[in-house]
C-alpha cells in the first residue's frame, strides 16, 4: 500500500515537472509577443497539482496513521495471547508439581503401608516359629517325663514281682503246704503275673 502510494506521488511529481516546463514553453512565446492570457493557465496547474499532492500526503499521512493503529492493536493482542499462554504454562507447571507431590505422597503412603506389612509377616512368622518351638519343647518334656514314669513302673512291677516270686518260694520251700495248695498257689501267682500290664515286656 505504501508502494502505491509512493508510486503514485512520484507521477505527480513527473507531471508537475512536465507541466513546468510546458509553463517555460508557453513563456517563451511570450517573449516573442504572444498575448498575455495565456499565462494565467501555468498557475492553475500548479495549484491542482499542489491540491493534488496535498490530498495524496493526507491520504498517506492517514494510511500510516491506520497501519500504526493496526500494529499498535496487533502487539496488544499477540502481548494478550503471549499473557494468557504464560498463565496456561503456569498453571500446567503447577499442576504438573502438585501430581509429582502427590504421587511421592502415594510412594511414600505405599512404602509406609508395605513397610508395616513387611513387619508384621515377619512378626507373625516370629510369633509362629516361636509357639511352635515352645509347643516343641513342651511334648519334649511331655514324652520325657512319660518315658520316666513307664521307666519307674517297670522297674516297680519287676520288684513286685520279684517279691512275690521269693514268698511263693519261702513258703513254698517252709513245707508247710500239701502238693494241691502248692500248685493252686503256682497257678495263682501265673495268672497274677500274666495279669500285670508290662508281664510281656519282662
Amino acid at each position: 500500500m505504501i508502494r502505491a502510494l509512493l508510486a503514485t506521488l512520484a507521477l505527480l511529481l513527473l507531471m508537475m515537472g512536465c507541466s513546468e516546463e510546458r509553463g517555460s514553453a508557453q513563456q517563451q512565446p511570450h517573449l516573442m509577443g504572444q498575448s498575455v492570457p495565456q499565462r494565467t493557465a501555468v498557475p492553475r496547474a500548479e495549484a491542482d497539482s499542489a491540491v493534488a499532492v496535498a490530498k495524496i500526503e493526507a491520504q498517506s499521512r492517514e494510511e500510516i496513521a491506520r497501519i500504526n493503529r493496526e500494529r499498535d492493536l496487533e502487539m496488544q493482542r499477540l502481548q494478550q495471547q503471549t499473557a494468557l499462554e504464560k498463565i496456561g504454562a503456569d498453571k500446567a507447571v503447577a499442576l504438573r508439581q502438585s501430581e509429582a507431590q502427590q504421587r511421592e505422597a502415594d510412594n511414600g503412603y505405599t512404602m509406609g503401608i508395605t513397610a508395616i506389612a513387611a513387619a508384621a509377616l515377619l512378626f507373625t512368622a516370629l510369633l509362629a516359629a516361636a509357639v511352635y518351638f515352645l509347643r516343641k519343647r513342651r511334648e519334649d518334656r511331655l514324652k520325657m517325663h512319660s518315658d520316666t514314669l513307664e521307666q519307674e513302673m517297670r522297674i516297680k512291677e519287676k520288684e513286685l514281682q520279684v517279691r512275690m516270686a521269693e514268698k511263693i518260694l519261702d513258703t513254698i520251700a517252709s513245707g508247710t503246704l500239701s502238693k494241691e495248695d502248692e500248685t493252686r498257689l503256682i497257678e495263682t501267682f501265673e495268672k497274677t503275673n500274666r495279669g500285670l500290664p508290662y508281664n510281656k515286656k519282662s
